[in-house]
């Protein structure tokens, strides 16, 4: 993907991309705050595992900085304001460890593995696999929810890791190219992990100082989740139960260690706040009342007020993945998933596998920090409640954010007006543009 990627970019020889870089200081001014310019240097993959700073150093200044990370990397380092994981819940739906004492626990992430020995199409007993292939000839798989639920080896497996902070889940899982003999899976649940830690963060301001005794950094749960793969054969046991995996085997790289992604799928960090830090449905630009009762139309449901300032729609079930090993299992011990899981943690909002009915409107504001005049924040820290980004968090609607930052950015260097200072002339002007260059979908 990083290929294809610097091969689109490639032709516009305005662009320059500086790949495996990492943000290490921010320079800017003014009482609201502006970013001049940004520190960075290049990191690599120690051999332990860890991802360390290099030795190469660059400095990028302009006029509008856009933060797409999946931790808030620039917005943190600015005077940042908003929630982490799902501390905008009620109390009453969160642990008693999490009501004023720190962070509350981002969604679980996941470690991404190759395999091989994948037989497409297959099936096992509980026939709950469903396969599908695209145009291009590429295969891919999802589903496993009855083998999760009631399969001996898997409950096994989750009924010994689960409590270490690791879990089996039911997978997706995608063929490395049309013809490719090697799968990449989506299976291994990896929790109590704090997005916003890195180890080479260590000793410095970008380093959350409320990080939970009981959470691994992003390096340490990447190296202990690859070698549960390589050391654990109880693993590929429970894997084999899915329908089609029964002979799979790990990809192993040159050095005998599974190949795993390159980076940790981190499904919840930051959400900033559009005007204080509370309340889901005060505190942020997209409430969850907006998604979860989103309207058919213009003029109806709890997002009509977001239709004056739309850059675009969201759309995708309310998909609160557990928090904690403790949230696959329903209150008589059974294995639950999708919108199971969702009803028993938020039962007031009445979360079935089909909620929310409608798409959402996305308001203009959901990428502005009221804090910082000339930054668009499409990525994971957006301005959206824990709930909403439960939506949000895919890639189609991560792509709607991103196309708008990106026209956003432009408007703003060719009418010589800040980020957040639009007015809605000017968000009208980009939702056009949006419109008319991205063949963006504005309307339900």
């Amino acid at each position: 993907m990083a290929s294809r990627l610097a091969a689109d970019l490639s032709q516009y020889p305005n662009l320059r991309v500086l790949y495996g870089y990492d943000i290490c200081g921010v320079s800017f001014s003014g009482a609201l705050s502006q970013i001049d310019e940004l520190q960075l240097k290049n990191v690599v993959r120690s051999e332990g595992g860890s991802v360390e700073w290099g030795s190469s150093f660059q400095s990028v200044s302009g006029s509008v900085f856009v933060d797409a990370s999946a931790d808030g990397r620039l917005v943190r380092a600015l005077p940042f304001t908003g929630s982490v994981g799902r501390g905008d819940w009620p109390a009453d739906r969160l642990d008693a460890d999490e009501r004023g004492a720190g962070p509350s626990p981002p969604q679980a992430a996941t470690l991404m593995f190759k395999v091989t020995g994948v037989q497409c199409g297959a099936q096992n007993r509980y026939g709950d696999m469903d396969w599908t292939q695209t145009e291009q000839g590429i295969w891919g798989v999802s589903g496993g929810r009855a083998a999760f639920a009631d399969d001996p080896a898997i409950i096994s497996f989750n009924e010994t890791y689960g409590p270490k902070g690791f879990a089996l889940k039911p997978l997706n899982a995608a063929q490395d190219g049309a013809g490719s003999g090697e799968w990449w899976v989506n299976a291994l649940l990896v929790f109590n992990v704090d997005g916003r830690a890195r180890n080479r963060d260590r000793g410095t301001d970008f380093f959350p100082k409320d990080i939970r005794p009981d959470y691994k950094t992003v390096d340490d749960a990447w190296v202990q989740a690859r070698a549960l793969l390589k050391n654990t054969p109880e693993l590929l046991s429970a894997l084999h139960r899915f329908g089609g995996f029964e002979n799979a085997r790990l990809v192993l790289d040159a050095g005998g260690e599974p190949i795993v992604g390159q980076t940790l799928y981190l499904r919840e960090t930051v959400h900033l706040a559009s005007a204080g830090n509370g309340s889901e449905n005060e505190c942020f630009t997209l409430t969850t009342a907006a998604c979860n009762k989103a309207g058919a139309k213009p003029g109806t449901g709890a997002d009509a007020g977001n239709y004056d300032t739309r850059i675009g729609l969201a759309y995708y079930w309310s998909d609160i993945n557990a928090y904690k090993f403790e949230d696959l299992k329903s209150a008589f011990g059974t294995y639950i998933w999708g919108g199971a899981v969702g009803q028993k943690l938020r039962p007031e909002l009445g979360i079935t596998g089909d909620t929310p009915e409608n798409p959402v409107y996305l308001s203009y504001r959901c990428l502005t920090d009221p804090a910082v005049s000339n930054l668009l924040v499409p990525g994971y820290a957006a301005s959206a409640s824990s709930f909403a980004w439960a939506e949000l968090r895919t890639l189609p609607n991560l792509c709607v954010l991103g196309d708008a930052a990106g026209v956003s950015a432009a408007y703003a260097v060719n009418h010589g007006v800040a980020p957040l200072h639009f007015t809605e002339s000017d968000i009208a002007g980009v939702r056009d543009a949006l419109v008319k260059y991205c063949g963006a979908r504005v309307e339900k």
